[in-house]
């Protein structure tokens, strides 16, 4: 089963002397989703297959970048090699913009990374017909807030996923790093007849760590 990844980040700022220096606060968001895409779709020597991994970003205007494991090329798993295509995807973006050509559809600024302007995360992110789709969106939030999902240890974690994949629902993992995007992503999702779900997680794990865990857990049961 295909697994789906949304990083939703507000911004792209950074630049590629930033790639040059040991600390650069600009580079701090590209450095967790660069984890973030490592621990999602590469093993050792090779990429998994039947991943799709989307970043929204809110700036200069909404678009989304996808990446499928099957369909990538020149991606490496360092920092740099994922850094360097999102400046490539920016400059592509950025040149449509200023020649004011950029329209609402499908554009391909590298081999197999695919780029839409849209104000929609989910716009065709899932392709088969009438699923049941839940959107799972991990945070740090407070047990005591209302319709949150809490698993304070790794077993909670896994029997929630697990749960999840006895149902046949189709489960996308939603990290969301843009809290001054001004839309209303849970109202999105419902548009897309989707189930939104708020999961709290533990604070001493962070999210690049979290991906790599729910890999582990659907390679163990996903059927």
């Amino acid at each position: 089963m295909r697994r789906y990844f949304l990083f939703v980040i507000p911004e792209l700022t950074y630049e590629k002397k930033d790639l040059n220096v040991p600390v650069s606060m600009r580079r701090t968001i590209i450095g967790r989703i660069s984890r973030m895409i490592t621990n999602a779709i590469f093993l050792s020597h090779s990429l998994r297959k039947e991943i799709t991994i989307r970043l929204f970003v809110g700036t200069p205007k909404p678009h989304f970048i996808q990446i499928e494991s099957e369909k990538i090329r020149y991606l490496g798993p360092g920092l740099r090699s994922f850094a360097s295509l999102m400046l490539k995807v920016r400059k592509f973006l950025l040149e449509k913009i200023e020649t004011s050509t950029l329209i609402e559809q499908w554009y391909e600024p590298n081999p197999g990374l695919f780029l839409k302007p849209t104000s929609n995360p989910f716009e065709d992110l899932i392709k088969s017909n009438s699923p049941l789709v839940d959107v799972l969106s991990f945070s740090h939030l407070s047990e005591e807030e209302n319709n949150v999902l809490t698993c304070p240890t790794i077993n909670d974690f896994e029997n929630m996923i697990r749960n999840y994949l006895d149902k046949d629902k189709i489960l996308i993992y939603y990290f969301d790093f843009s809290s001054s995007l001004s839309f209303d992503l849970q109202s999105i999702a419902k548009e897309n007849n989707y189930t939104f779900n708020y999961v709290s997680i533990s604070r001493n794990l962070n999210c690049p760590k979290l991906v790599s865990i729910i890999n582990i857990i659907l390679d163990k049961y996903e059927k």
